[in-house]
């Protein structure tokens, strides 16, 4: 009894993961991977994107030359550069249509674990680039 739990225990959350990355998928989603640049301060942001030319398959949906901007943006920082960040946000097409509207959240500030240009023992936990 106790033999076939512990299988059972041990092979669901496997059974679980293949399942859920089956969904993944098949559920039609799109890989969004866009390079930003502009301008960020307390109270806007406003974002140039433009396609990651490698893996971005938003590029017909959002265009190169499209924008991030926020007029309410918020930004919070303490004497070292730590802090947190939110706004109301939408993403602008070049002719000026509003494709997604939501909101960011985040922190700053927060400095990698790890030197990609100059690996050092301890960086077994960097992914990979």
């Amino acid at each position: 009894m106790k033999r076939n739990l512990k299988a059972a225990l041990i092979s669901a959350p496997l059974v679980l993961l293949l399942h859920f990355a089956s969904l993944a998928q098949s559920s039609g989603l799109l890989v969004l991977s866009k390079n930003a640049g502009g301008l960020i301060s307390d109270g806007s942001l406003s974002l140039a994107l433009t396609s990651n030319a490698n893996c971005d398959e938003t590029r017909l949906l959002i265009p190169d030359g499209s924008s991030l901007v926020s007029e309410d943006f918020s930004l919070k920082t303490d004497s070292r550069g730590l802090g947190t960040f939110r706004g109301s946000a939408r993403i602008v097409t070049p002719d000026g249509r509003v494709w997604l509207q939501g909101s960011l959240r985040g922190t700053v500030g927060v400095k990698p674990r790890c030197n990609p240009t100059k690996p050092a023992e301890n960086d077994s936990q960097c992914p990979e680039i």
